[in-house]
């Protein structure tokens, strides 16, 4: 069975309902076809990180990434705050 490991970054507003729905739908799908696994990792970057420390991420944020198959995440505009889902 091929488990890919997802680094999850749901931001603010609406991304964290759109998040956890996503991956509900990964589950099904690993069940249903019994042939792959999802392990997801949660990192709560966003617009209240940034607001609150001044940067998108930590200066470790792309190392603790390195060890992924991807990156489920959704799209800052760092000058607006506003944060919209990227698909």
């Amino acid at each position: 069975m091929k488990r890919y490991r997802i680094a999850t970054i749901p931001g603010d507003g609406i991304g964290k309902e759109v998040i956890p729905a996503g991956r509900e739908v990964l589950d099904t799908l690993a069940r249903t076809l019994k042939s792959l696994d999802f392990s997801f990792t949660d990192f709560g970057w966003g617009g209240d990180w940034y607001r609150a420390h001044g940067e998108m991420m930590p200066a470790d944020g792309l190392d603790a990434l390195r060890g992924m198959d991807c990156c489920y995440a959704l799209k800052i505009d760092q000058f607006s705050g506003v944060v919209r889902a990227e698909y």
